[in-house]
């Protein structure tokens, strides 16, 4: 499972959508960082799949810091970062966690929390 969830952590970091949507569960659940709730829910996998696409439009200019992956059997936890910089040449650095849930080697949850620092 740690090697599907370093794979998975990858395709992500590749910004491969495809890659990544291999290693999710068709009923999988993704819980965002922001939106209501707290943290927009996304349900199934073209649900996330949309989701991943929007995030990744909006993330195009980001630059992915390296994090740690630890996997306890059926749950796991990372770590990562990306600088942002927007248009005037200001950055910050958005920092947080994803805590996972496993159904054999795929991911049947994916639970994003984030913070920001400037």
């Amino acid at each position: 499972t740690i090697e599907k969830s370093k794979a998975f952590d990858h395709a992500g970091g590749r910004k491969g959508v495809d890659a990544s949507m291999r290693f999710i569960t068709d009923d999988c659940e993704y819980h965002a960082p922001v939106g209501p709730e707290p943290g927009e829910r996304f349900i199934g996998k073209d649900d996330v799949r949309r989701y991943f696409d929007s995030f990744l439009d909006h993330d195009s200019g980001s630059e992915c810091l390296p994090g740690d992956l630890h996997v306890y059997s059926d749950r796991g936890v990372a770590t990562w970062a990306y600088k942002r910089t927007d248009e005037s040449g200001e950055s910050a650095v958005v920092q947080g966690c994803d805590l996972f849930e496993f159904v054999g080697d795929k991911i049947s949850l994916k639970n994003a929390f984030s913070k920001c620092s400037t």
